[in-house]
């Protein structure tokens, strides 16, 4: 029995690594450091509107990309030849030998007079590297979930099934009508996951640091791994 949950917790670890952990700012879009008068009022969430925000936002991107850049330079010393910055527009990446960081401006989808500022850490080529304290100093200010992008889409009413036939699980899930997503708050742990065919997200219920949410996102793997559900995220 030890062995069988030393190997889930294996197993959830590595899934971890193979995640992106993201975040997102939001804020008015008249507030935007290029924002000038529209020609119209914003709300119909148009192509348009969306360079306008774009537009608006560039020096948005550069002072959060540069900051974040800076950190990572004097917290994990990397050498200018082995790591990269680029920023265009709205958008900007920043490349080091063990993770990514890719960060993009647009208008809030929700709310046409916001904007979304979101920032997102990957290709984790050094897996342990997520829970040394400079890479949770970093990142803990600006993401709060884990998401997995599924290689093959899974088969939510199948999934949703095999929670309902646990006891301990039945009264935590809940789904639309459609079955096109499901959402499970593990009892006692305070992660909650949002399934659709093609993503899984866990967030902590009630916040909290990048270092709890890694921590719980483990454990609810751990946990649903030793009741055998299985959510097809990847192996590597």
């Amino acid at each position: 029995m030890n062995d069988r949950k030393q190997l889930a917790d294996q197993a959830a670890a590595s899934l971890v690594a193979s995640s992106r952990m993201v975040g997102e700012k939001t804020g008015r879009v008249k507030d935007l450091g290029g924002y000038r008068k529209p020609p119209q009022p914003l709300g119909s969430g148009s192509q348009w509107e969306q360079d306008f925000v774009c537009s608006a936002g560039h020096a948005e991107v550069s002072s959060h990309a540069t900051g974040i850049y800076q950190q990572i330079r004097e917290l994990f010393r990397f050498k200018r030849k082995d790591s990269s910055f680029t920023h265009e527009g709205s958008l900007a990446t920043i490349t080091t030998p063990d993770f990514d960081v890719n960060l993009s401006l647009e208008q809030n989808p929700d709310n046409a007079g916001q904007y979304l500022l979101r920032t997102a850490v990957s290709s984790f080529r050094r897996p342990e590297v997520i829970d040394e304290p400079d890479f949770l100093k970093i990142f803990s200010p600006c993401c709060d979930r884990v998401e997995f992008d599924l290689v093959k889409s899974i088969d939510l009413e199948q999934k949703i099934d095999e929670i309902e036939e646990i006891d301990a699980l039945v009264d935590a899930i809940d789904y639309d009508p459609e079955c096109s997503w499901f959402t499970l708050k593990i009892p006692g742990n305070g992660i909650v996951i949002r399934a659709t065919s093609g993503q899984i997200v866990f967030s902590l219920d009630e916040g909290g640091d990048l270092e709890t949410l890694l921590q719980k996102t483990r454990a609810a793997l751990s946990r649903l791994a030793g009741e055998k559900i299985l959510l097809g995220l990847p192996t590597h």
